[in-house]
């Protein structure tokens, strides 16, 4: 197929920002995995937001080359419903896996006696749930019965409800009762081989990354929520053709700055980055 200047342009923008994305989140995960003394619980469950980024970046670069190159090789009604299984997945693992994390935190605030939610029997599980759910949730897509492949209605709906509206009905409600617990564990009744500071810096331990994971949370959906609502509202309008991609093309920036800030905000990393770069320029 034809490719004109301007379709050209808008592919190049969107596969170089995803693979701007895969990247980072590449780098990122390979600094937590490899280095043993980041393999802390938290950085672990942030490891499983970039693979999530990472799988959904492969995809659109996969989708998007594919769609300009060999576009009769994705659309053919039998490679559509997989296409489309593995779009909505693409579209809901980021934001379930924020609804991972939340549901961790909560766990181990709740519970925080409880060796169980500190061993990497309660990550692993956390983790494989996460995955296994995103997939059992994007099923209806294999049950599409379409001769032309076309993006239905109700699956433009069902995706802006998974990947927008469900997650962060989910997550607003696991972040309140962590700030309540956390605000309110500071006022309880300490046991004697407990110390009023101990809870006290839990506390803000707590509240600090609850603020930190809502602002990553409130940037993607602000960033994501776009795409979604323009693929439903253009079933009934005809939108310039520019709309989607600038859409598309922010929501990626919004992820790339998600990952940019983890790299600011994670000290020990970023400590070890600069320490790093710093002993590479030396020896130039």
């Amino acid at each position: 197929m034809a490719v004109n200047i301007q379709t050209s342009i808008k592919a190049a923008l969107i596969i170089g920002v995803f693979c701007l994305i895969a990247l980072l989140s590449l780098i990122y995960s390979l600094l937590i995995l490899l280095i043993p003394r980041f393999h802390s619980i938290n950085n672990i469950f942030i490891v499983n937001l970039c693979v999530s980024a990472l799988y959904t970046s492969i995809y659109y670069i996969v989708f998007y080359v594919s769609y300009y190159l060999t576009a009769r090789d994705i659309f053919t009604p039998n490679g559509c419903v997989m296409l489309f299984y593995a779009h909505n997945v693409a579209s809901i693992i980021i934001p379930f896996s924020f609804v991972t994390y939340s549901v961790h935190r909560l766990c181990s605030i709740k519970c925080y006696n409880q060796p169980l939610f500190k061993t990497k029997k309660w990550i692993a599980t956390c983790i494989a749930t996460h995955w296994i759910g995103v997939l059992i949730i994007s099923l209806p897509f294999v049950f599409q019965k379409t001769d032309v492949c076309v993006d239905v209605l109700w699956l433009r709906i069902y995706t802006l409800i998974t990947a927008v509206i469900a997650p962060s009905i989910l997550n607003i409600t696991l972040n309140i009762l962590i700030f309540h617990h956390a605000r309110s564990s500071s006022l309880r009744v300490l046991p004697e081989s407990t110390s009023n500071n101990q809870i006290l810096n839990l506390s803000r331990r707590e509240i600090s990354l609850l603020r930190q994971m809502t602002f990553m949370f409130i940037t993607f959906i602000g960033g994501w929520s776009g795409i979604y609502i323009s693929v439903l509202i253009s079933y009934f309008i005809n939108f310039n053709e520019w709309i989607r991609p600038a859409m598309s093309i922010f929501g990626e920036l919004c992820v790339v700055g998600i990952i940019i800030n983890l790299f600011i905000s994670n000290r020990d990393v970023r400590n070890y980055i600069w320490t790093r770069l710093r002993n590479l320029f030396n020896t130039v």
